[in-house]
């Protein structure tokens, strides 16, 4: 099969037609608008290297800059690799485009959400709505693709028989394809295109949107206050796990480290690399091992749910409940990590660098 690809051209003093075209070929036709260089795309489909594949770099940001612009800068750049990746997400051969379009979706979200008191309420609430949605589309597919992998590892290396693993294979990318179909529904639908509207109108607004109340700070001093905030609930959730806590508080943990890592990447360019490379890499260790944890967890829970499933051959269901116990014992092995992790993560060496670095200055 081929791609095919149709090239919109508008002609000065005909825009109203030439977004009617366009609009009659995306809703009616189900056609994906590209944004991306034809040449590129098709490259990014045949598998060849493609130079500059993320879209533009952030310029650096300036401390005393209004907080609302530099956020605005920081999601454009979000939004061109949203752009960049969704052709390619969904034709949902190589799951690189789905990664790279579902981490800057989260980033988008996360940011915004952090963010939102240099904005006025009304303008994020419908933006936010959109990438909760989104979320929820790409978070389904990105547990298959890392469970797919997983199990063809398992294959790979002779654990299990190809009779055993096959049909399991077979079932996850049954149930990959059906949320495939989802998540390119979804990004034909009207929905997708008034997002994709609001947010280029959010980006580039057209008057001066006020967030808040009072004069707007600097986005350093704004940032900082919401990064230092961050950590310290980080810290304040990490000490309230006990031994036997449940999953749900590692996941929240999980959660709130993601949000700390995507604004302080967001904001980096404020701080010199130097300053910034051991409580960024301290706070990476530990996100990995949550995420690790995450992972093994889910894993788990589905072998266990799949184990139950009749329509499996005999040797399959005996191989699931096998790698059930063994992503049982993998979890139980990362969560043992958890106290040394997060003993360096929250040490007071770590903690006053922290405090230098994002703390409230006097």
């Amino acid at each position: 099969k081929g791609t095919v690809h149709l090239h919109l051209r508008r002609v000065r003093g005909y825009r109203k037609p030439f977004e009617d075209l366009r609009e009659s070929f995306e809703f009616r036709m189900g056609m994906i608008p590209s944004y991306s260089d034809v040449h590129n795309l098709s490259c990014q489909i045949l598998g060849w290297e493609v130079p500059n594949k993320e879209g533009r770099t952030i310029r650096r940001l300036q401390p005393e800059e209004p907080a609302s612009q530099a956020v605005r800068e920081v999601l454009k750049v979000q939004f061109d690799i949203m752009e960049t990746n969704r052709v390619g997400a969904a034709w949902g051969r190589d799951i690189e485009f789905l990664h790279d379009f579902r981490v800057a979706c989260r980033r988008s979200r996360s940011i915004l959400a952090q963010m939102k008191s240099v904005f006025p309420a009304r303008t994020l609430g419908p933006l936010l709505d959109h990438f909760i949605w989104l979320s929820g589309l790409t978070g389904p597919l990105r547990d298959f693709d890392v469970f797919l992998l997983k199990m063809q590892n398992h294959l790979k290396h002779g654990e299990f028989s190809t009779e055993a693993i096959q049909p399991i294979l077979k079932r996850l990318q049954e149930l990959r394809d059906r949320e495939q179909q989802k998540f390119c529904k979804a990004l034909n639908s009207h929905r997708y295109g008034n997002f994709r509207k609001c947010f280029r109108g959010f980006l580039n607004p057209t008057g001066i949107l006020r967030g808040g109340s009072g004069k707007q700070r600097g986005i350093l001093s704004i940032s900082n206050r919401r990064i230092f905030k961050l950590f310290k609930r980080a810290l304040r959730e990490g000490l309230e796990i006990s031994e036997d806590e449940s999953y749900l508080a590692f996941h929240e943990l999980r959660k709130t480290c993601k949000k700390l890592r995507y604004l302080i990447e967001a904001c980096r360019s404020l701080h010199t690399d130097e300053n910034i490379r051991d409580p960024l890499k301290s706070l990476k260790r530990f996100q990995e091992l949550l995420g690790l944890m995450n992972d093994h967890f889910v894993q788990e829970k589905y072998l266990r749910q799949l184990s139950n499933s009749r329509d499996l051959p005999a040797s399959s269901r005996k191989a699931v409940q096998l790698l059930a116990g063994r992503y049982s014992g993998r979890l139980e092995e990362s969560a043992s990590c958890f106290d040394g992790v997060f003993s360096e993560f929250s040490s007071p060496p770590r903690q006053r660098e922290w405090k230098r670095l994002f703390g409230e200055r006097g």
